[in-house]
């Protein structure tokens, strides 16, 4: 049996004032806006015929659903960004929908990941994986085992990248003591919990998005108090974390199913000729991967 710890929120200072909770909402319309863009774009540089080419009948089954399960979170992240939306017309601010141009430096954000717009890969998958990463206690010890191993590896990937990259952001107006997106989302909760209700709630409840006009699933809350912000929060961070055994949502699939489908597919390909070496294998497995992309993008 998997056991889980709570997890440690003790270094997060609560929000107590409207100016910041309204600016930590901003820059989480941004995060969200931002992952919307860059799963669909990695959606449709996919291949969806085999007139393509490169790719036999049975791996383009797979690419396929790749391209379905990127889609799916890309709708879950405009679900996200319509929810931070009407939580900030909930205080009295208002839907924010600027965000900075592609390709974003990794200290855009305090998750230390760049983000930009790129064909699918694994790497890319692997990153996502890690921009998203559950709460130290979120998952059993094995789970987190597995992706403490990967954050590890994409690490290096990124240290790699570090010298190139131009430093934007890298400075915050209120205190940075969050290191995941659930543990942003927490801080953010934290405001919704301290600030007296009366004094919180100013805006109209007619300013709030309605499930019946954004075909959401059903999912938008709107939000009026504070039980309805918390739900609201509480749905971001579970489709965002998404515990692969306990909530399969699409999100989660993507911390798992990503890989897994990859590794299984690329091996049956790189099965046919015996490889000569790990490296000849992990080559192989790249290359399988870049072959499913639909074509160059300039």
């Amino acid at each position: 049996m998997t056991t889980t710890t709570a997890p440690d929120r003790s270094h997060l200072a609560a929000i107590d004032s409207r100016e910041e909770l309204i600016y930590l909402l901003s820059r989480a319309s941004e995060i969200e806006h931002d992952l919307a863009c860059v799963y669909l774009f990695a959606a449709h540089s996919l291949k969806s015929d085999l007139a393509e080419g490169g790719l036999t009948r049975e791996e383009l089954e797979h690419v396929r659903l790749w391209k379905r399960k990127l889609s799916a979170v890309s709708v879950e992240e405009m679900l996200h960004l319509a929810q931070a939306s009407n939580l900030l017309t909930a205080i009295g601010g208002a839907p924010h929908f600027r965000r900075s141009n592609f390709p974003l430096a990794a200290s855009t954000f305090p998750f230390g990941i760049p983000v930009g717009l790129e064909p699918f890969s694994a790497e890319l998958a692997e990153r996502l994986v890690c921009y998203e990463m559950p709460e130290a206690g979120v998952l059993g010890p094995d789970r987190q085992s597995e992706y403490d191993a990967l954050a590890a590896r994409v690490a290096v990937a990124l240290d790699q990248r570090a010298v190139e990259a131009p430093k934007v952001h890298a400075t915050e107006p209120y205190d940075v003591d969050f290191k995941t997106v659930g543990e942003f989302y927490h801080k953010i909760k934290s405001g919704f919990m301290a600030i007296d209700e009366k004094r919180l709630f100013i805006g109209p409840p007619e300013a709030q998005a309605k499930g019946r006009l954004l075909d959401l699933d059903g999912k938008l809350v709107e939000v009026v108090d504070r039980e309805s912000a918390v739900r609201a929060i509480e749905m971001i961070v579970e489709q965002g974390e998404a515990p692969p055994r306990s909530i399969p949502t699409p999100t989660s699939w993507c911390s798992t199913g990503f890989a897994a489908s990859s590794r299984r597919s690329a091996s049956a390909r790189a099965a046919k000729v015996e490889p000569s070496s790990r490296r000849d294998r992990s080559s192989r497995i790249r290359r399988r991967v870049s072959i499913a992309w639909a074509r160059p993008v300039r």
